[in-house]
């Protein structure tokens, strides 16, 4: 859903921008408490900021991933028309920004990296996938598929593939890049974990997560919305987002907690790999066709808390059209935000209770 900023709204965000906030156990209202510990502008070494060729949010989420919670790694493209596509990736110190290393590779297509549980990375390249070490150091092995998701443990990556009269979800370890022998077919995939996959469809006029698993049976999630977006927390929970609200869903138990997430579009950005925390992201656009972005807004929830603990608005894609998207992430244990505005990586160091 579309939202209007007012001026005077406006105004206030360009104030508030920079700052990350907690959110107080007792209170609605939002408390300052820090800016970021350290912003890095990676345009100044060569990162690609042309504005209207900006990632979207399926890409821009996939260009930014901690190993571990000191290594941050940002990549990005040539742009998308550019055949094959130069990836120019840096490694960043998590402690305080300092670009430690930069690397290319060549992509076929999307320029995805992602971070497995051992802290290596997993990238597209012009011929499949290739497995970096640690800081990008050297290429460990290769693989022939595309992943284009990932399980939020790091464990597993996904291709979405044809086969004549099909489609397919072909899981693949992360740390060998060899398929697992997991497949589905013929399922539009939103999310994945172990053995399992999530998705949606409609029945009585409304959405309903629908879960399938290489194992044993699991339960459906009916929901009072007409569409909703479900991702993996971890292997037994989901973030379920769609009309204005957000429901963290147990496979096993059903609702654990819900949350509002009122006037604008809001998207499953990251989460951490010991499923403690996650990020959402929501993009506040104005009216007009396009519409064009007005701010973006990241919300990190802490799950045993079942409630945000940071929110930070940023405007740096003001005036992008729409569509086009910061990237975020969270470190392994949920203690940094990271978030990759067009080349300028801000991080947010967040208190672990």
């Amino acid at each position: 859903m579309r939202s209007l900023f007012t001026r005077a709204g406006l105004i206030a965000l360009a104030i508030l921008g920079l700052l990350c906030f907690r959110l107080s156990a007792v209170s609605s209202q939002i408390h300052l408490t820090e800016s970021p510990a350290w912003t890095t502008d990676l345009r100044k070494l060569g990162f690609n900021s042309d504005e209207l060729n900006a990632p979207a949010l399926f890409q821009s989420t996939r260009q930014i991933a901690f190993g571990n919670s000191d290594e941050l790694v940002v990549a990005g493209d040539s742009g998308p028309f550019v055949k094959p596509n130069l990836v120019h990736a840096f490694v960043l110190d998590g402690k305080n920004g300092k670009v430690l290393r930069e690397t290319n590779w060549t992509s076929g297509s999307w320029p995805f990296i992602f971070a497995t549980s051992s802290g290596k990375y997993a990238v597209v390249t012009e011929n499949g996938m290739a497995l970096y070490s640690a800081g990008l150091q050297q290429v460990i092995t290769k693989g022939t598929h595309v992943a284009d998701k990932s399980s939020p443990d790091g464990r597993y990556l996904a291709a979405s593939e044809s086969i004549p009269g099909h489609g397919v979800t072909i899981f693949i370890d992360a740390e060998t890049l060899k398929p697992t022998g997991t497949e589905f077919r013929d399922t539009y995939v939103w999310s994945l974990a172990e053995n399992r996959v999530a998705y949606y469809g409609l029945r009585d006029g409304n959405a309903i997560v629908l879960l399938k698993d290489k194992n044993k049976q699991v339960p459906d999630y009916p929901t009072d919305c007409k569409a909703v977006r479900p991702n993996f927390i971890t292997t037994d929970l989901l973030a379920v987002l769609g009309c204005e609200k957000l429901d963290v869903v147990s496979v096993s138990k059903g609702k654990i907690f819900s949350a509002p997430l009122e006037g604008a579009d809001s998207f499953f950005a990251a989460s951490s790999r010991d499923g403690k925390r996650f990020a959402v992201i929501q993009h506040f656009e104005s009216a007009g066709d396009p519409p064009r972005m007005r701010a973006e807004r990241i919300t990190v929830f802490d799950v045993s808390q079942q409630k945000p603990i940071c929110v930070t608005n940023l405007a740096d894609l003001k005036g992008f059209t729409a569509g086009k998207s910061s990237g975020v992430a969270l470190s392994p244990d949920g203690s940094r935000l990271a978030i990759n505005s067009a080349g300028v990586v801000r991080l947010f160091a967040l208190k672990v209770e």
